[in-house]
């Protein structure tokens, strides 16, 4: 009875681990597929992730960049005085230049478009080049505007600006001008406005400085003024914003097509 109990209990025992190591070897077998899913998973996020960043480079790689030279201060004029413009703005009259300036190349540099990415000079950038460039009155397809005169700009200079900021164009922005223009309200009781319309012009240039563009009094803004806008001038900054982003657009077409631009 005694060998019988005991044979009984080798043959518990033996079954016990037999099925210990059967659920061991489930386990590891589990775990080692669960591991190869991890890794698959990683690494197909690791490539997922790889795709989207050189798709991302390539599409920025292709773009062409518009080297973008502003306007000097003389080349700002207002209709309104610096202290007007100031006060809508809340800042002091000595920051109306660099804030305007500011403003229009910010726009130009966020915008986003899938042939063309802007890229404004740094005055530091700019310096030893300045001395090249001269404002004078210009033509364009029989067309009078603001332009730049870069004869006298050394081929291997010009050569070299272009290189250092690989550029294959260059937007030279001419001319900033704030005109007094009226806008009557329609309704009931009509009020009359006096607000600010903003113009520039502009040229563009390719590699081989050859201009491609002349374009004078470009119109920033498309339409009138709401009421709210008109009641503020047009002249804060935050109100116009959304009218230099209309106005880089129509700037891009004529890139897209410069020898058929008006």
């Amino acid at each position: 009875m005694n060998n019988f109990s005991n044979i009984k209990s080798i043959v518990i025992v033996s079954v016990l681990r037999k099925q210990k190591q059967e659920s061991i070897s489930l386990v590891k077998l589990l775990h080692s597929s669960f591991v190869r899913n991890d890794v698959v998973k990683r690494t197909f996020l690791i490539f997922l992730f790889l795709g989207v960043v050189f798709s991302s480079f390539s599409q920025t790689s292709n773009k062409k960049k518009v080297l973008v030279i502003p306007y000097g201060r003389f080349e700002f004029v207002s209709d309104f005085t610096l202290e007007e413009i100031a006060e809508k703005n809340e800042i002091e009259t000595s920051m109306v230049f660099n804030a305007y300036q500011k403003a229009i190349l910010n726009q130009l540099a966020i915008y986003e478009d899938e042939n063309f990415t802007f890229l404004p000079i740094t005055a530091k950038g700019y310096q030893s080049y300045k001395q090249y460039v001269k404002y004078v009155d210009a033509k364009f397809k029989g067309k009078n505007h603001y332009g730049v005169d870069i004869q006298q700009f050394p081929k291997n200079e010009f050569t070299a600006l272009m290189e250092e900021h690989d550029a294959s164009f260059v937007l030279f922005i001419n001319w900033y001008q704030i005109k007094k223009e009226t806008f009557t309200s329609r309704g009931k009781k009509r009020t009359r406005y006096i607000y600010a319309s903003h113009y520039m012009d502009y040229e563009v240039y390719n590699l081989f400085q050859q201009k491609l563009i002349g374009v004078g009094k470009q119109r920033m803004e498309p339409k009138n003024p709401t009421e709210k806008e008109a009641a503020f001038s047009l002249l804060r900054l935050s109100d116009l914003y959304s009218r230099y982003q209309h106005f880089i657009p129509s700037l891009i077409e004529v890139l897209n097509n410069p020898f058929s631009a008006d």
